[in-house]
């Protein structure tokens, strides 16, 4: 993947650094950008390096159906949700899709950053 990105953008002078997910999840502020299906277990893998950090969601519950994307509707309702039931709770989460302000779900702790 980065060898075809730096290929691509030869002209710029990108730092590109290929990384595991685990490494990922070390920095301050993670951004999950997995298809959906693959989006809450990967969130579960990394339980212990996501707690206490900020973590934006990119993942859309959308196929695509001929020329278009539709949409499809998880189990709990939305990709939010699902996921606001496996991160650590000391996560902030930041969906990046709008959803209703109770969506997250009821939970015993903070969902702001401690």
């Amino acid at each position: 993947m980065v060898d075809g990105l730096t290929k691509r953008w030869s002209g710029h002078d990108l730092s590109l650094v290929p990384a595991t997910n685990e490494m990922a999840a070390r920095a301050d502020l993670v951004v999950l950008a997995t298809p959906v299906e693959g989006a809450v277990n990967t969130v579960r893998t990394l339980v212990d390096e996501l707690s206490g950090k900020i973590l934006v969601s990119m993942v859309n519950a959308m196929v695509k159906w001929g020329d278009r994307f539709v949409p499809l509707m998880p189990y709990t309702g939305s990709v939010a949700l699902a996921l606001s039931r496996v991160v650590p709770p000391r996560t902030w989460r930041a969906p990046s899709t709008t959803c209703p302000p109770d969506s997250w779900g009821t939970r015993t702790t903070s969902s702001t950053p401690t």
